[in-house]
């Protein structure tokens, strides 16, 4: 777990992005800067962006903080955020915390906080890495995919490996194909 950590940070405000930043890599935390939550989460969604943690406003231009989280969630993207808010609101919190939030600062900005904060986000995320690892090593030593799936060619690997990423989200989705061709075992 020594490995340098990555923080995808959004935030509109350049001067307070700037100052985080520089907190950071102080630390020699790695930062990635997106202004736009949509820009963000199309590279994570494409792999383009691998992080270890995000950090989030919540009031941002196009698409707030809030929306942020649950796309996330819904594309079963399951990195840590930490949503950074001037909002000292209970009801924002426990929003926050269920929309799929892992942890709540409020502004202004205590950076020791912060810092532990993503310290633990960076804990969980390995966690969770560590734990689908051995779930994939455990199927791939029975010689079998995900729920028994027999197959090695490139389009049923992209297959299973697309079926893995929907099945952690809430999104209704339809499966459509010949009789006989495993619809009901992906489903």
């Amino acid at each position: 777990m020594k490995s340098p950590k990555t923080i995808l940070l959004i935030e509109d405000d350049l001067d307070l992005a700037e100052l985080m930043t520089a907190f950071f890599r102080q630390k020699e935390i790695q930062v990635q800067h997106y202004s736009e939550p949509v820009d963000a989460l199309q590279d994570l969604k494409s792999g383009r962006l691998k992080v270890d943690a995000i950090i989030t406003d919540l009031n941002l231009p196009m698409m707030t903080g809030m929306d942020f989280i649950r796309q996330m969630r819904a594309e079963g993207l399951l990195v840590p955020i930490i949503l950074v808010t001037a909002t000292n609101n209970v009801d924002t919190a426990v929003e926050a915390i269920e929309a799929g939030a892992y942890d709540f600062v409020v502004k202004p900005i205590h950076f020791p906080q912060l810092l532990i904060s993503a310290q633990r986000a960076f804990k969980l995320n390995y966690l969770h890495n560590e734990n689908q690892n051995l779930r994939d090593a455990i199927d791939q030593s029975k010689g079998l995919g995900p729920q028994g799936i027999i197959g090695k060619s490139d389009s049923i690997m992209r297959l299973m490996e697309l079926a893995k990423r929907v099945a952690k989200s809430s999104a209704t989705i339809s499966i459509t194909g010949e009789s006989g061709t495993g619809k009901e075992v992906f489903a």
